[in-house]
């Protein structure tokens, strides 16, 4: 698990968007993803962002 990943999930989660959390940290939003999906892998769960 990487801290840039929380951070990543955190501004998903606070966001409800992955455009805007990817725009955010500059990066794009097919990463945002990918990082979200590695975190879910790491931590042995699925994170659901409802709104």
């Amino acid at each position: 698990m990487d801290i840039n990943q929380l951070k990543y999930f955190i501004t998903v989660a606070q966001t409800l968007n992955f455009s805007e959390a990817a725009r955010r940290h500059e990066i794009t939003q097919p990463s945002i993803s990918h990082h979200i999906n590695e975190l879910e892998k790491k931590s042995w769960g699925k994170a659901v962002f409802a709104g």
